[in-house]
C-alpha cells in the first residue's frame, strides 16, 4: 500500500469513527466541513474497499427493529391475528417498518393471512355448532344471514364444499333426519 492509499485509508477510518460516535451523517460532516451526502459517499467507499462495515442509517434502523421482532415472531403474529395493524399496536412498530420487515424476511403475507382466516372460520363454525347444538347443513347456513357470511368465508378461504371443510377439520357431519311416514 503506497502513501496515498494509506492516507485515504486513515481518512476513511477516521470519518467512520466520527460517524460511529455521532450516528449522524450531517453531524459528522459539520465536524470536518463536509456535507452529509459526502460523508455517506466516503463511508460507502470505505465499506467497498473493505476498511470497515457501513450500513446506511435506513438499513441500520430496519436492523434494529429486526432484533426486536424476529421473522418467526412476525410470522406467528401474522398467522395469529392476520392483521399488520394489530402487530403494529402490540409491538409499537411504525407501519412502514413493519412492511419493510415483512419484505426483509420474505414473508408470504397473503398465505399467512389465509391461514389465519381458515383458523378463524373453524373457530366460528365450532362456536355456531355449540350454539345450535348440531352441525347445520349448508342449506341451513345459507338461510341465516350471519351463518351465510361464515359459509361464504369458508368457501373463499378453503376453496371447498362445507362437507370437505368439516372432513378436513375433523368436524362431525350433520345428522340426516328421516321423515317418519305415519300410516293412518
Amino acid at each position: 500500500m503506497n502513501i496515498n492509499e494509506l492516507k485515504i485509508k486513515r481518512r476513511l477510518v477516521y470519518i467512520n469513527s466520527l460517524y460511529v460516535e455521532h450516528r449522524s451523517l450531517n453531524k459528522t460532516g459539520r465536524l470536518i466541513n463536509l456535507s452529509g451526502e459526502r460523508i455517506r459517499q466516503l463511508l460507502a467507499q470505505g465499506h467497498n474497499l473493505g476498511f470497515f462495515k457501513y450500513e446506511n442509517s435506513k438499513k441500520q434502523f430496519i436492523l434494529v427493529w429486526s432484533k426486536k421482532i424476529s421473522a418467526n415472531v412476525l410470522k406467528r403474529e401474522l398467522t395469529k391475528s392476520g392483521n399488520l395493524f394489530e402487530i403494529q399496536k402490540k409491538y409499537k412498530v411504525p407501519n412502514k417498518i413493519l412492511k419493510k420487515l415483512v419484505k426483509l424476511y420474505d414473508i408470504d403475507k397473503p398465505e399467512l393471512i389465509n391461514e389465519w382466516r381458515k383458523r378463524r372460520n373453524v373457530k366460528e363454525y365450532k362456536k355456531m355448532v355449540a350454539k345450535m347444538g348440531y352441525s347445520p347443513t349448508s342449506t341451513e347456513m345459507r338461510k341465516d344471514k350471519k351463518f351465510n357470511a361464515l359459509w361464504s368465508r369458508i368457501w373463499k378461504a378453503e376453496g371447498c364444499s362445507l362437507s370437505d371443510f368439516r372432513r378436513f377439520h375433523g368436524i362431525d357431519e350433520p345428522k340426516k333426519y328421516k321423515q317418519n311416514k305415519s300410516k293412518d
